[in-house]
């Protein structure tokens, strides 16, 4: 849905594509001015043959159509997920809506997965949206509707993924001194901590404690128990973070702590990361806030999410760090999960910020 938010004295309007994703259609003078522009680019991103209806039976039987919203509810999905998910059902439904779904075949799948890869979206979406039809047809077949999996060996090949752009500890200070100064403390963050943008919206001063053990302080500590996601384009905090292995104890360094510490209780609702107006900090302003600075430093391309990939690197390249103990600290459910977050880093090994982290890691 077209909407608008204020960026000093001016508005940007926003819109969501026919994938889901938030976009900008330009900065105005005014709310009303932005919220029309948003919902003209909102029309062509979408246009109506997208949304054509289908019908939900046909000869009393269930289409593809007619089900595929029943499995995305159903389905086992985090919230943010089930949104993209729908965003997507549409392309399923475009070419397979009126499907019977106990008539479809593997041949039907098979042409609709050339289709998609012979399609304009990215690698990336069609994939996805093959995913969304697997995940129909599975219910379907966990439901008695269908006697067999018509999508099983079939397949949406993804092409090849840009190459991660990992920092090194230089490149990671040379971020923290070219990005905006309200932010600095951020991306600081970002880097020593390896935290997911999600948790780290979350944090508050309350999370920020003492580790004490046998009655001893032992350091200091970020609590990741919460994170926020962005549903609907709105922030929606959940008492939990991406999965149960999530919640864990980030070992930082006192002078860290305590600054964190008074920018959260400088916040409002002692929340440690808020934008210059006081609001939550959405992830695609950040992004471009994020991205300008990676430029000026000469890591370009470089993502936020990046940062947790560098600092994976960091500790896994140091002999003296277990990989398990970076599985903790990233709040992996399994090495293998950490391990592809391991890649090479050249140079920087005398880097003194490498040595703190191995030993907070270690």
């Amino acid at each position: 849905m077209a909407s608008a938010r204020q960026r000093g004295k001016r508005w940007t309007g926003l819109y969501r594509d026919a994938t889901g994703k938030q976009k900008s259609a330009g900065t105005y003078d005014t709310e009303r001015e932005a919220v029309k522009a948003a919902e003209y680019q909102e029309a062509v991103a979408n246009p109506p043959e997208t949304v054509e209806v289908h019908s939900g039976t046909r000869r009393g039987k269930l289409t593809v159509a007619g089900f595929g919203p029943v499995a995305i509810e159903g389905a086992k999905l985090e919230a943010t997920s089930r949104e993209t998910y729908g965003h997507l059902l549409k392309h399923v439904i475009r070419e397979l809506g009126d499907t019977v779904l106990a008539d479809l075949t593997p041949t039907q799948v098979r042409a609709f997965a050339r289709k998609l890869e012979a399609g304009k979206m990215s690698s990336s979406t069609a994939y996805h949206v093959f995913c969304v039809l697997r995940l129909i047809v599975v219910t379907a077949l966990q439901d008695g509707l269908v006697e067999k999996d018509v999508t099983a060996g079939i397949s949406v090949q993804r092409k090849g993924a840009k190459e991660k752009v990992i920092a090194t500890p230089t490149q990671a200070k040379a971020i923290q001194a070219a990005i905006d100064a309200h932010y600095a403390l951020l991306a600081e963050t970002l880097f020593a901590t390896g935290m997911r943008y999600g948790e780290l919206m979350a944090l508050r001063v309350s999370d920020i404690r003492d580790k004490v053990t046998g009655g001893v302080c032992r350091g200091m500590v970020i609590k990741v128990s919460r994170s926020i996601a962005e549903i609907n384009g709105q922030p929606v905090e959940r008492g939990y973070g991406k999965t149960a292995h999530a919640t864990r104890e980030i070992p930082v360094e006192k002078s860290l702590a305590s600054r964190l510490a008074a920018q959260g209780l400088r916040n409002k609702d002692g929340y440690v990361f808020l934008n210059t107006h006081s609001r939550y900090i959405r992830r695609s302003n950040f992004s471009r806030i994020w991205g300008r600075a990676c430029k000026a430093a000469g890591v370009p391309g470089m993502t936020p999410h990046g940062a947790r990939h560098s600092v994976a690197s960091w500790l896994a390249n140091d002999a003296s760090v277990p990989l398990v103990a970076v599985q903790a600290m990233l709040g992996h459910s399994s090495l293998a999960q950490t391990s592809a977050y391991v890649h090479h880093i050249d140079g920087d090994g005398d880097d003194p910020r490498l040595a703190a982290l191995a030993r907070i890691a270690a």
